[in-house]
């Protein structure tokens, strides 16, 4: 079975750390980064993440300035959008991300949106289930 891996995008260390923790129990390999600038340079190394979980306003570089930089180098890996904005939908939509949760979420939640959009991701498009 392939393993998955996230790129865990938060200013919050708590937070960051604790749901890399969580992930890596669940079989994940998990990179994390404090800003988008540290994300940038950790996918400059190589990281080559499945799906981002990105919060969209930390110091430095945030969620919007991280995706445009990566647009322009190229097409961007599935982005979940975790955020405490009060319209967590909308900075999903100026993003393009796959989907959003609004802070505090429930970790059960997490779990289940990733593993959709994991499978989603791998899952062949409908006509070659013909």
């Amino acid at each position: 079975m392939r393993q998955f891996s996230l790129l865990i995008i938060d200013d919050d260390p708590v937070m960051t750390d604790q749901l890399a923790e969580l992930f890596r129990l669940k079989g994940y390999a998990v990179a994390t980064a404090i800003d988008g600038l540290d994300a940038l340079r950790l996918l400059a190394a190589g990281a080559q993440p499945d799906l981002l979980l990105l919060d969209m306003h930390m110091q430095g570089v945030g969620g919007e300035e991280l995706v445009a930089e990566l647009r322009a180098q190229g097409r961007p890996p599935p982005i979940l959008v975790i955020t405490a904005d009060p319209d967590p939908a909308g900075c999903a939509q100026r993003i393009g991300a796959r989907a959003y949760l609004a802070k505090p979420f429930d970790l059960p939640v997490l779990l289940d949106r990733v593993e959709q959009l994991l499978w989603d991701r791998e899952a062949p498009p409908p006509h070659a289930l013909a």
